[in-house]
């Protein structure tokens, strides 16, 4: 019912907030070792 739907909504978004910020951080940290890899060379 619509009830459900509104209670597991919010679940979902906080779900998808957290594997965004992880990915964000996994991308900083291949920039950085791009930029690393480089400076290096």
């Amino acid at each position: 019912n619509s009830f459900e739907k509104i209670t597991i909504l919010p679940h979902l978004l906080k779900n998808n907030e957290l594997k965004v910020e992880e990915l964000y951080f996994q991308l900083k940290r291949i920039r950085n070792r791009m930029k690393r890899r480089l400076e290096g060379i």
